[in-house]
């Protein structure tokens, strides 16, 4: 598909989105938002060189974004679980749970796959072994479908409750990292911020080189006051970071299995997608604790 098709096609999903009501943006604001969703649907190339530098493990295309269904019975059967062990600073807002904005299914992609990995992945050494166990992924994560769009819907409810409006702005790492953490217990994550709040434009590489082995949810937003979620938009990723490997997921690539400096990866990936603030969580687990993995897959 021709970029000028996409560009042709995309600006009917951008401005049909709830996402762009009752937020407030400047025009710089508004430029660099619409510029996230066309990046995420794949219509402008991010810029990074992961088909020479790196090695995909699994990529999807522009026409993989699309085509998937919304399930409400299981939008609010998601809500009702993170209901039951929902973070202090936390409301689900019934009244959006019906729809599905079209804004991406990041979070419950990036959250399914983190905890595929933590499942499976949790005692393997060998980086050949791990990599490959990554690559296996494939089915599961190359097409949106209705498990993922049907949990975003749930994703995208959650919001600030009344009674701290005054209390809190887009500022507070602590709503933060509820907002994630409320997500991750899906799936019986814990997240431990590893990473404070910081410009994208200001990050050094030397602060992903000083983080120690792990998993990690890799949290991008533009913060909004006006917005109920005290963000105008967002986007999760992951990064594995091992002693002799680097794996990269974020769902509008694949999987990237990382061959040079992983902080150099990480570095350009964040800055390609502009947006202006980022947040990393290390993402762990009790042993065969893992629940809710989707089964539903494209192949």
């Amino acid at each position: 598909m021709s970029r000028l098709l996409k560009l042709i096609l995309l600006p009917i999903i951008l401005f049909s989105s709830p996402l762009f009501s009752d937020l407030q943006e400047t025009e710089s604001e508004r430029h660099a938002h619409a510029i996230f969703i066309l990046r995420q649907h794949g219509a402008i190339q991010k810029g990074t060189e992961e088909a020479n530098e790196n090695r995909y493990l699994f990529q999807r295309s522009f026409w993989d974004m699309f085509g998937s269904n919304h399930d409400t019975y299981i939008t609010k059967e998601v809500a009702q679980i993170m209901q039951s062990n929902i973070e202090p600073l936390i409301e689900i807002d019934d009244s959006v749970l019906e729809y599905f904005d079209h804004g991406g299914t990041c979070s419950a992609m990036a959250l399914d796959f983190l905890a595929r990995y933590l499942d499976d992945c949790h005692d393997l050494n060998d980086p050949e072994v791990i990599i490959e166990t990554v690559r296996s992924y494939a089915p599961y994560y190359i097409k949106n479908n209705t498990t993922f769009t049907s949990r975003q819907a749930a994703y995208n409810a959650i919001a600030l409750r009344p009674e701290y409006e005054n209390q809190i702005n887009s500022d507070d790492d602590e709503f933060k990292r509820a907002k994630m953490q409320t997500l991750a217990q899906y799936h019986n994550i814990t997240l431990t911020p590893a990473i404070s709040s910081i410009r994208i434009s200001k990050i050094a590489k030397e602060i992903i080189d000083e983080l120690p082995v792990g998993a990690y949810l890799v949290r991008a937003l533009s913060p909004n006051n006006y917005s109920k979620k005290k963000e105008t938009y967002g986007h999760s990723m992951v990064l594995i970071k091992g002693e002799q490997h680097g794996i990269y997921y974020d769902n509008g690539d694949g999987a990237v299995n990382i061959t040079g400096r992983v902080s150099d990866f990480v570095v350009k990936k964040l800055l390609d997608w502009q947006i202006p603030e980022c947040r990393l969580y290390l993402a762990t687990c009790a042993e065969g604790s893992i629940i809710h993995l989707s089964t539903e897959t494209a192949y």
